[in-house]
């Protein structure tokens, strides 16, 4: 049987920006996928890992798909940091949506 066991977001039902009043990478006009320690949100991969329950964790699958602030459809690759909790917590597969509409099905360990 396959359930869903948690669902996640960047940050909080707050938005950081709404927090904080800016993002530090944006501010920095820093490229996406990069210098991920400038940011103070925790991504949605981090928060899922973090809150399950260790023994659901190992063998699943976790599906991503990211979302821009405007609305637009972002990669839901994930993060190096991600990809690294996401093999440590045992995950099996990662199903992410891309930018162009694919589905992408792999192991954490197969990312690039």
């Amino acid at each position: 049987m396959r359930e869903i066991c948690l669902v996640f977001f960047n940050a909080n039902t707050f938005s950081i920006r709404i927090d904080t009043g800016n993002c530090e990478r944006e501010k920095y006009n820093v490229p996406k996928g990069q210098r991920y320690e400038l940011c103070v949100a925790v991504h949605a991969e981090q928060n899922a890992v973090i809150a399950a329950d260790p023994v659901k964790m190992k063998g699943a699958t976790i599906y991503i798909v990211g979302y821009n602030a405007d609305g637009t459809l972002a990669s839901g690759k994930p993060c190096l940091l991600c990809r690294r909790m996401l093999k440590n917590a045992m995950i099996a597969k990662v199903v992410y949506l891309e930018i162009d509409g694919s589905i992408i099905e792999v192991a954490p360990s197969e990312i690039q």
